[in-house]
């Protein structure tokens, strides 16, 4: 059995405009329809929106007070990646300059297997995404 809705608006019964209903809402929640409170701020971690889960692809994120985590299985989501990232560690090898770090990575041979890399992984998708159709 589906419940069915009626309503009825009387405008005599009215008490309050509709411009000062929407000034109200607006003091209840100052984000709603106001587009820059929603748009974020900067980062507060060096690395934030950086990395990513291999499992799911979603953001790594301030786990703890010590480390990074997939968001998808931090907040619940179906993930099985419970893999945690100490911030100092990750943060030293990419950005410090350890043997593995930013100047490896930006290393010319490295840039070109990169490159090479995303061109093929580009070419499978696009195949993949011709193929359905």
């Amino acid at each position: 059995m589906a419940w069915v809705r009626f309503t009825h608006q009387d405008e005599s019964l009215r008490i309050v405009s509709d411009e000062l209903w929407q000034r109200a809402q607006r003091r209840v929640d100052p984000a709603k329809g106001d587009a820059r409170l929603k748009s974020g701020g900067r980062p507060k971690y060096l690395l934030s929106g950086l990395l990513r889960c291999d499992a799911c692809d979603a953001h790594y994120i301030i786990a703890n007070a010590h480390s990074y985590g997939c968001s998808s299985n931090h907040d619940g989501r179906p993930c099985a990646n419970g893999i945690a990232v100490r911030k100092d560690h990750v943060e030293d090898v990419l950005l410090r300059g350890e043997e593995s770090g930013l100047a490896a990575m930006l290393a010319p041979e490295r840039v070109q297997r990169m490159a090479k890399e995303m061109q093929d992984y580009y070419a499978e998708r696009l195949l993949a995404m011709h193929g359905r159709c």
